[in-house]
């Protein structure tokens, strides 16, 4: 299937996530709904390359699931959750 793996992630609060893109064309990981592809600001890798690494991306403090979208991509989807 397309998208991220593992779909889903569950992390303490305030742990540091390295997406790593194993695909051939440029990504993102940025929290927010993906339906409307509308950003929410929690958290965002900003682009990363065809098989590069993100820079560690520190997740939200505050407990609950954080669903994230490509933005180039908004059919990409993944989710976090925060414990």
């Amino acid at each position: 299937g397309q998208g991220y793996e593992p779909g889903e992630v569950t992390v303490a609060r305030g742990a540091k996530i390295i997406w790593n893109n194993q695909d051939s064309s440029l990504h993102t990981a940025t929290s927010g709904n993906p339906a409307t592809a509308t950003p929410d600001l929690k958290f965002d890798t900003g682009l990363v390359g065809a098989n590069q690494q993100s820079k560690p991306v520190t997740m939200p403090t505050q407990p609950g699931d954080y669903s994230y979208f490509c933005t180039l991509h908004p059919f990409l989807v993944g989710s976090v959750t925060v414990q």
